[in-house]
């Protein structure tokens, strides 16, 4: 627990910067069993932890376990969806995803999959005639993407600006260490009028599945 605690830092509200949260629940983390303090800023009304992971040790969860379903997310193995044929037997399904992005900006189009694991998502596009690219922190996903022909970043410093006519963020904005500078990256590198099509898991979903696994787990603010 003590190792725990020192990869965690307090952090002041992302949007607002302000220091001035609420606690809502904790949420007991799966590969380190530590209680993290799920807040809401009453500021601005953003949700996040805090304390929370450094934004090394939040890099080092995506590794070669993580992919492999052996990590904090053991419902998928995205190593072994990456190697399926057939879209319906994917998790994340990603030319799913392409069919509902082509209604929004049909190829050809430069797109940019932020976040992108693997690659299946940007390599789904190319198929259907995109011309894609991604980004990813793992090191592990980045050389993995690299080696199976997809083009990938690995910076946001390196990513061209008024590049992209499109940019994907599956799953992804709830795992930054900071929404706003990802956000940022994500503005600078679309096209004026470019679109930024994302999906992300709500808090008020998440809070009806805790009460039902263990209504115990949820904690009354008392602050």
């Amino acid at each position: 627990m003590d190792q725990i605690e020192r990869s965690l830092i307090n952090a002041p509200c992302d949007l607002c910067g302000k220091n001035n949260n609420q606690l809502l629940y904790f949420k007991r983390g799966v590969l380190t069993g530590y209680d993290f303090r799920v807040v809401r800023c009453r500021s601005c009304g953003l949700i996040f932890l805090n304390p929370r992971l450094t934004e090394q040790s939040v890099a080092e969860l995506y590794s070669r376990e993580y992919y492999n379903g052996k990590g904090f997310d053991p419902s998928v193995n995205y190593i072994m969806d990456f190697s399926k044929e057939s879209d319906t037997d994917k998790i994340f399904r990603p030319e799913e995803t392409v069919r509902i992005i082509k209604e929004i900006v049909p190829p050809p189009a430069m797109l940019l999959d932020f976040g992108c694991g693997l690659g299946d998502l940007v390599r789904q596009a190319n198929k259907h005639g995109y011309i894609a690219e991604g980004f990813e922190i793992s090191s592990f996903a980045l050389e993995f993407a690299r080696a199976n022909g997809i083009s990938v970043y690995d910076s946001p410093r390196k990513l061209p600006d008024e590049r992209y006519d499109m940019i994907t963020a599956i799953e992804v904005l709830e795992h930054c260490f900071s929404p706003m500078t990802t956000l940022s990256a994500i503005y600078r590198c679309l096209k004026p009028g470019g679109i930024f099509y994302y999906t992300t898991c709500g808090n008020d979903t998440y809070q009806i599945k805790l009460v039902k696994v263990d209504s115990n787990e949820l904690v009354s603010p008392s602050d």
